[in-house]
């Protein structure tokens, strides 16, 4: 018999199987399936979320190319889906209640003291009580089901939650169908930067209204490549110039070595913001050669 696992509401929409699909360049129905393919694994080897399946395989099941699965599986990797070759979190989506056998095991137990102790006896009402809950053993929890009511969300969830709907709202024109990788882009930002990302979104829709030349930067690129460091507060108020940097000069490139990333461009593609020409190392070496 084939065994059955619990999959919850909200799998086809998760956040992160969506950014799984943009780190893997596929659709998000290939990551759905793949996922669904390490969860069928790990139900069959019933060991508390470890599978035995392979990028290869599960390649050959769905007819795509083997490097997009073993993308997918790295993503998951680095997305903490999957540790090792286990899902990391089945022990809270899996029960143990769920299998039957436990309980018909109990329930025999507790039924062979019973006839012990009384001789065959008639059922008592707890007799009754423990074959009715052994008839219904295979049966689904439903969501009235006290022990596995989810818990109240935590004060931090509610706030990075009602954060991004800050940001989303404030970001100009953004795309509906492009809100959940926007979301996993922000939840992977820090309290601090989630803020600095809130108050930027505002600053720049200013800008972009100002100007609107192109088309605006989506929610997540703001995010992903950190487009929200060039819409920090006014220079007055920080009490440093704003300067502009243009593109291959030295001084961009000084910026690119000392922040050891890329750095997004101007709607013009001719350069960006920074608080001084130099950054802070190139700066004194740059005053000290004047």
């Amino acid at each position: 018999m084939s065994r059955w696992y619990r999959t919850h509401v909200g799998l086809v929409t998760d956040a992160k199987l969506g950014e799984v699909a943009l780190i893997a360049e596929c659709s998000r129905a290939v990551v759905i399936a793949a996922w669904r393919g390490i969860l069928e694994s790990a139900a069959s080897v019933n060991d508390s979320g470890r599978y035995d399946t392979a990028p290869r395989r599960v390649a050959a099941i769905l007819a795509e190319p083997v490097s997009k699965i073993e993308a997918i599986f790295s993503a998951f990797t680095d997305l903490g889906m999957v540790e090792g070759d286990k899902v990391t979190a089945w022990a809270r989506r899996q029960f143990e209640s769920d299998s039957s056998t436990e309980r018909s095991r109990k329930h025999r137990d507790a039924k062979r003291s019973g006839e012990l102790l009384r001789g065959h006896s008639v059922e008592t009402s707890v007799q009754r009580d423990e074959t009715a809950v052994q008839r219904c053993a295979t049966v689904p929890y439903t969501e009235t089901d006290t022990e596995y009511n989810p818990p109240p969300p935590s004060s931090e969830a509610t706030r990075e939650r009602e954060g991004f709907e800050q940001f989303w709202q404030a970001m100009p024109s953004p795309d509906p169908t492009a809100k959940a990788v926007a979301q996993a882009a922000f939840a992977r930002l820090d309290a601090a930067e989630q803020a600095q990302a809130i108050a930027a979104a505002g600053r720049y829709a200013s800008a972009f209204v100002a100007k609107p030349t192109t088309r605006p930067i989506s929610p997540a690129r703001f995010l992903r490549e950190r487009c929200f460091e060039g819409y920090g507060p006014p220079a007055a108020s920080a009490g440093v110039a704003s300067v502009f940097v243009r593109l291959e000069t030295p001084q961009w490139r000084a910026w690119q070595a000392y922040r050891g990333r890329p750095i997004p461009l101007n709607r013009e593609g001719t350069g960006w913001h920074f608080p001084t020409e130099w950054p802070p190392e190139a700066e004194r070496g740059h005053r000290l050669a004047g």
